[in-house]
């Protein structure tokens, strides 16, 4: 799973290790641009399938991050990952632009529904979109736009908002 977030803009002057940090930082290998400030932190995080548990495994602070470089990071964690064990058997993600390119640059193909990829270890890996993040994304489009059009008609935010005020009139 891996989501970005944003975080306070600040630096700080760390004296154990003299030196200012709240800068760009993607960590390891990867190139930074140390003189913008990070407005994001991005999390890369495993979670267990049968049993309960979740783990980051990697986060990033950056000022945003294009699809290149996530998809470097993807490969990375997963190759990390395999390396100690642990099979990655899905990438979830929601469906901001830069996540659906980084994803096709690892192979997927959602437009022609190639829904994953083949890892450096052969192993094919589904990628998905959080469902739930979708769901949220969708009504809050809904909501910009008041009206979506579909084949069978017309679904209108009005109608939304009436369904509220008839529930809480009523208390269903």
């Amino acid at each position: 799973m891996c989501d970005e977030m944003a975080i306070r803009q600040l630096t700080t002057w760390v004296p154990s290790e003299e030196r200012y940090v709240g800068y760009v930082d993607l960590g390891g290998e990867l190139t930074t641009d140390t003189d913008k400030i990070a407005k994001n932190a991005l999390v890369l995080m495993a979670v267990g399938l049968k049993k309960r548990w979740k783990a980051p495994i990697s986060f990033h602070f950056t000022a945003g991050i294009n699809a290149e470089t996530l998809s470097v990071l993807l490969k990375q964690s997963i190759n990390a990952l395999h390396e100690i064990g642990i099979q990655t058997k899905c990438i979830v993600t929601d469906g901001l632009r830069t996540n659906i390119a980084a994803l096709n640059n690892l192979g997927c193909n959602f437009e022609n529904r190639k829904f994953f990829f083949t890892s450096e270890s052969g192993k094919d890996i589904p990628c998905m979109m959080d469902q739930v993040h979708m769901m949220k994304v969708l009504r809050n489009l809904w909501g910009d736009i008041k009206i979506i059009k579909g084949p069978h008609g017309e679904a209108k935010w009005s109608h939304v908002e009436g369904l509220i005020k008839l529930q809480v009139g009523n208390v269903v």
